[in-house]
């Protein structure tokens, strides 16, 4: 293959040639099966932020953002509230991670909150076609998966301490947005090098109502990226290879871009290996534990009362395994004791499952000092294609039940059938809006690529107006 050269004759810059791969992605260019993984994107995101916008973490995050309302302004999702399209932006993203509900990927990400949400806060500024926004969608969702597949394929360690989202979310946010706006592939660059000096999101806000806006945050700032370049804000036009840049700083340059740019699209990540579809509200690594946990229960045939010790066996790194002893319903989200102890106790997570209330219920607190956590080094409980979990209860009477699981159901190879998949779509929704709105939002998801103007035919269905 010949080096790809500028018109000068100059060898073009990989971040040159990865924004020429974002142009060249059209809707009429894209796979069936990656338009209609898109369209289940769209609604599981939308889902998402219905749902969200009713936690209590949105009450307080609206408690400041209605300070600042604008008129026209854009949709706030699940309320009447109207805010400047960067402040909605920010609310809408916030609220889709805000229950750990949103679709998860291999290598650890979500992509969704930040590249919907400004793709939504964008259609009520500009006229924005369903197909226009599916692959502005597909190119948001590419940019994040390809730069997260890099890390994994050169062996580099993840950034310490960094959020996916945050870090990888407002190129994702940038990239959907600069295909709506229709920037050319300089500007493209611009707005990706904007968007890499406001990207980041630590860790040790997680379980904690930070941890959810770092996504807004990318949606808000990725969005603002393109904007910003549209009307000849410059920034570093080779971000990604530059010293001081993407590589340079977070991995010490040591990070292959090449297969960044020979990978887009060819196929699509989205499809290949695919999208996990969450069955549970909480972290990922919960999900193998949860399940088996679940599979014991279903049996009927012990009283939740007479267990003795719960033992869970997961992988040493199992993000979810560090918190034993959650504080708060919303820290039981990462925490494989709490949610393997509600689904022993309530045989179903939901939702209401991470409320404070039933944190703190004595029989919660009672199950929860008799789960034992076992790390074991050799499963890899961060890599979804190796990860297991196995857990066994031990009754007072000495009898055990034990389930282990290696593929908890809506994994990329075991897929969500989409009848459970709408299921969860409508629980979602209907916390927001009732069963009408939540039916009529869903058919026009459902044709979402026949829609002419997303700002006047689905966006504002997602209010409460």
């Amino acid at each position: 293959m010949s080096e790809a050269r500028s018109t000068k004759g100059e060898r073009m810059s990989v971040t040159q040639r990865l924004c020429q791969k974002i142009d060249a992605v059209s809707f009429d260019s894209l796979p069936a099966t990656v338009v209609d993984t898109a369209r289940g994107a769209v609604m599981d995101g939308v889902a998402n932020m219905l749902a969200g916008s009713q936690e209590p973490l949105a009450s307080t995050l609206l408690s400041h953002l209605s300070r600042f309302p604008a008129a026209p302004g854009a949709t706030v999702v699940g309320h009447s509230l109207r805010l400047d399209p960067f402040q909605a932006a920010f609310a809408n993203g916030t609220f889709c991670h805000s229950m750990d509900f949103e679709l998860m990927w291999y290598p650890p990400n979500h992509p969704t909150s930040p590249t919907l949400a400004a793709i939504l806060a964008l259609s009520e500024l500009r006229e924005v076609s369903g197909r226009d926004a599916i692959a502005a969608l597909v190119a948001g969702f590419e940019i994040q998966g390809q730069l997260n597949q890099a890390i994994v394929d050169t062996g580099v360690r993840w950034p310490g301490g960094l959020h996916p989202p945050g870090l990888l979310g407002p190129f994702g946010a940038a990239v959907a947005s600069t295909k709506l706006v229709e920037l050319s592939v300089h500007q493209t660059q611009n707005a990706l090098g904007i968007a890499a000096s406001r990207a980041g999101g630590l860790m040790a806000n997680t379980g904690t109502m930070t941890k959810s806006s770092h996504c807004g945050h990318s949606a808000r700032v990725g969005l603002e990226s393109a904007l910003l370049a549209e009307v000849g804000y410059t920034a570093s036009d080779d971000i990604f290879e530059a010293t001081h840049g993407f590589n340079d700083v977070y991995f010490g340059g040591r990070l292959d871009l090449e297969p960044v740019v020979e990978a887009f699209g060819a196929p699509f990540r989205m499809v290949d290996p695919g999208m996990s579809v969450k069955k549970y509200p909480a972290q990922y690594p919960t999900h193998w534990s949860i399940d088996a946990a679940l599979r014991i229960r279903s049996t009927g045939e012990f009283d939740p009362a007479d267990i003795a010790q719960v033992t869970v066996e997961v992988g040493a790194d199992n993000e979810s395994a560090r918190v034993e002893r959650p504080t708060t319903g919303l820290a039981g989200k990462f925490s494989v004791s709490y949610t393997v102890a509600a689904a022993l106790l309530d045989g179903v997570i939901d939702i209401d499952t991470f409320r404070d209330e039933r944190l703190h219920s004595p029989d919660m607190q009672r199950t929860l000092e008799k789960v034992v956590i076992i790390k074991n080094p050799a499963v890899r409980a961060m890599d979804f294609a190796e990860a297991w979990s196995r857990v066994t209860v031990t009754l007072t009477d000495g009898s055990q039940h034990t389930a282990r699981v290696d593929r908890p159901l809506g994994i990329w190879d075991n897929p969500l059938p989409w009848d459970l998949w709408v299921e969860k779509y409508q629980r979602c929704a209907t916390r927001a809006v009732d069963a009408d709105r939540a039916k009529e939002i869903l058919a026009r998801i459902e044709r979402l690529e026949e829609l002419s103007d997303l700002g006047r035919e689905l966006t504002p269905l997602l209010s409460t107006q």
